[in-house]
């Protein structure tokens, strides 16, 4: 089998490998502190959302799906400065300011 033909199978194996990687990992629960490490905030910030965000309990714990923390968080995103700044700068050039 030439090198070429070697890389590219290669290739393929990794990009199957990070697609299988991706399903696996979004379907993971995650418990409160692993939501905390996700969301890079404390334990007690954490704690407070969960009365918003969607956690599931069962027994004492907390859980929530890797998939649905990542959803909740970026659809509660808010703009940076910098973008804010970015985006009223395109917008001055397009004559809106």
């Amino acid at each position: 089998m030439s090198d070429t033909a070697i890389l590219e199978r290669l290739d393929r194996l990794e990009s199957k490998l990070d697609t299988i990687t991706k399903t696996q990992n979004a379907d993971e629960l995650l418990d409160l502190q692993g939501f905390a490490n996700l969301a890079g905030i404390s334990m007690w910030g954490a704690y407070r959302l969960t009365k918003d965000a969607p956690f599931a309990k069962s027994g004492r714990k907390l859980y929530i799906r890797r998939s649905d923390a990542i959803d909740w968080l970026t659809r509660n995103r808010r703009e940076t400065r910098s973008e804010a700044l970015s985006r009223a700068a395109r917008e001055s050039v397009g004559g809106v300011l």
